[in-house]
């Protein structure tokens, strides 16, 4: 739906996708992939699509057919923008949400103590009744906070506080429970690195080839990530790493819940670095087979084949 209604609504303005990306401030790339479906975007970028269309998330989203649902506040912008800055310097250049949030939040407290604002009683009961609708529908654009797992306990339910280690934030349309830091490099190969953040929804029940948290279950305990994965009757967990074997699941095993999303740390230097100093090492190993097998006579061909013909004696091993 979101593909749908965002592709229409570019359409109606006569504007291209690079235009809209460059109002945004996004790439063209990823208003593609938004009309085709390929990726959703991230709150950050749904609120600005919402603003940029005068339009609420709920609308982008198919929840609603009603592309309005912010709009019955913007009818009465004369007496709430007179209202706004008799009370406090009023800012013009913040998005119409953010402009939202501020005059909700200000007649909020104006209605807790109606005397410390003399403006309030010019606003008459049909403007209020707006921004009380308005602050509903803020409310759901508002972040979900779920815990941060860490050591897993016996015996209490999975979001016991006594497993929490801190909150994070999350975007309120998806749908998640908890998260778990990634640590270590069994999922980089897919992208997934140290010090990102997994978010999850549980499920103990996962399809082949979702990505799940997982572990042996024990007093103590902690939940990795990995591929589940079914095959040949057998069920396993699957590293994105090469390094790592499969681990067959047994009854001690306990899958907590799958992948929705993931939060990103920012790579740092020292992790430029070292993607310089492995790319130069596997240049190198590189180079030398191809000079080794020139000094043989082997061009790329007889080299690939004579790697499956190795490959295939090592099965049947």
């Amino acid at each position: 739906m979101l593909a749908k209604r965002l592709r229409t609504l570019r359409k109606n303005m006569d504007i291209t996708q690079n235009e809209l990306a460059k109002k945004l401030q996004i790439t063209q790339q990823a208003i593609g992939y938004y009309e085709t479906g390929k990726r959703q975007p991230d709150y950050a970028s749904l609120e600005k699509l919402a603003d940029f269309f005068d339009c609420s998330i709920d609308y982008l989203l198919g929840r609603t057919d009603n592309p309005d649902s912010t709009k019955p506040i913007y009818n009465k912008l004369g007496k709430i923008q007179h209202f706004v800055k008799s009370e406090e310097s009023f800012v013009e250049d913040i998005s119409p949400i953010e402009m939202l949030k501020r005059w909700v939040n200000i007649f909020s407290v104006a209605t807790a103590n109606p005397p410390a604002f003399p403006n309030y009683n010019e606003i008459d009961t049909e403007t209020k009744q707006a921004i009380e609708k308005t602050k509903i529908e803020l409310e759901k654009l508002a972040p979900n906070t779920i815990p941060l797992l860490g050591t897993i306990r016996a015996g209490v339910p999975l979001l016991a506080e006594d497993n929490y280690e801190y909150e994070v934030e999350v975007p309120s349309n998806l749908q998640a429970e908890f998260a778990l830091k990634v640590t270590g490099d069994s999922m980089s190969w897919v992208g997934i690195n140290e010090g990102d953040l997994a978010i999850l929804k549980q499920n103990n029940a996962p399809s082949h080839g979702m990505i799940v948290a997982a572990g042996i279950e024990n007093s103590e305990w902690e939940a990795t990530l990995k591929f589940y994965v079914e095959q040949n009757g057998e069920k396993c967990l699957r590293a994105a790493n090469p390094d790592y074997e499969d681990i067959k699941i047994n009854g001690e095993h306990r899958i907590i819940g799958q992948v929705v999303s993931i939060q990103k740390e920012p790579p740092s230097l020292q992790d430029y670095k070292r993607f310089s100093i492995n790319k130069a090492i596997v240049d190198e190993q590189w180079e030398r087979a191809i000079e080794k097998a020139a000094e043989k006579g082997l061009d790329g061909d007889k080299v690939a084949n004579m790697i499956e013909i190795m490959a295939s004696m090592s099965r049947k091993l």
